[in-house]
């Protein structure tokens, strides 16, 4: 998930070489457009900063190389903390949101499936 605007993710820029979707460069761009510059780090623009008490179970699915893994390890602690449940879904070397590409992608078949496991406990 995208969930910190700010960038303050160090996988933003570790990543940025081996994401095959997003960079850092790509990234910033899409700052200004999304909101104001100033308003990056409120909640309702970066949900990272948010409060999680109440929220429904999650599932986060992160590519190790990925340029957004960071935040989506920091939502997972976010929300455990709060006493959300949360399944993570962490691979190797895969695009960012790659259940998507599903059934071109091997693992995307066996992840959804995971996914719609995880929904149907819910």
């Amino acid at each position: 998930p995208y969930t910190d605007l700010t960038h303050a993710s160090p996988s933003v820029t570790q990543n940025t070489d081996s994401d095959d979707i997003l960079t850092a460069g790509l990234l910033a761009k899409g700052q200004g457009v999304y909101a104001d510059v100033k308003e990056l780090a409120n909640p309702y623009i970066s949900p990272v900063y948010g409060d999680y008490h109440g929220l429904p179970p999650l599932c986060i699915t992160i590519s190790q190389t990925e340029c957004l893994r960071d935040d989506g390890l920091r939502v997972k602690e976010k929300a455990e903390a709060a006493g959300v449940r949360v399944r993570l879904i962490v691979r190797e070397d895969l695009p960012h949101v790659w259940p998507v590409y599903h059934p071109l992608v091997p693992e995307a078949t066996a992840d959804l499936e995971l996914v719609a496991d995880f929904i149907a406990t819910c």
